[in-house]
């Protein structure tokens, strides 16, 4: 191989790296670096474990913490008429019968700093009257969602009988897990009940 030919070859192997680098010229976009996790939210259905139909329990869901009057359901009567997806479904309470203000949260790991997030979830009210407030048949409340205390959603509109799917701002990483808390309202005298399913984090893209 003649020296000029070395020299055409190398100056078409730089022409291809800039090329590549520059995207080809065809609109494509090389990422710097690996891309940004996806984090898994555990129990995201709220369907571990299995209840009895029409079945509901207090405090004991498996990936979720909270305080007050909060839980998980397979409901159907005075609870709806089932989950978003699959039977169960997280249920938070805010009422002024002295449960006080129900919260749920999950400290989520598996974020990377940077990389910008957004938290998406179905909410719906509970359906029929309540015991305590049999004359006030229950509502839904607005909802505010939270990551590390930074509000990032709400509050929503009032849910109604129906699932309805809502996403939260974007927000960027900086630390690798956050935690994710849903706040109802409260708004009033009553028995003011919302029901979540489906929680996910999602990349958000421009």
């Amino acid at each position: 191989m003649t020296s000029m030919m070395k020299s055409c070859l190398l100056l078409s192997i730089a022409g291809c790296v800039s090329s590549i680098l520059a995207g080809c010229g065809g609109g494509g976009t090389v990422l710097a670096g690996n891309p940004p996790s996806v984090p898994a939210v555990a129990n995201s259905g709220f369907e571990s474990p299995a209840l009895a139909a029409n079945d509901w329990n207090q405090a004991l869901v498996p990936g979720w913490s909270g305080r007050n009057a909060w839980g998980f359901a397979n409901g159907s009567g005075q609870w709806g008429a089932g989950g978003h997806s699959g039977s169960q479904y997280a249920y938070v309470r805010t009422s002024t019968g002295g449960a006080g203000a129900g919260e749920i949260t999950q400290t989520v790991d598996g974020f990377t700093v940077g990389a910008k997030y957004k938290v998406s979830f179905w909410l719906r009210k509970r359906t029929g009257g309540d015991i305590v407030f049999a004359v006030d048949p229950n509502k839904g409340t607005p909802m505010r969602v939270y990551a590390n205390g930074a509000l990032i959603l709400g509050p929503t509109p009032v849910p109604g009988d129906t699932w309805v799917q809502y996403t939260s701002k974007p927000f960027v990483a900086t630390t690798t897990n956050y935690a994710i808390k849903f706040v109802p309202q409260l708004v009033g005298f009553g028995d003011w009940t919302d029901l979540i399913d489906d929680v996910e984090i999602k990349i958000a893209t421009p």
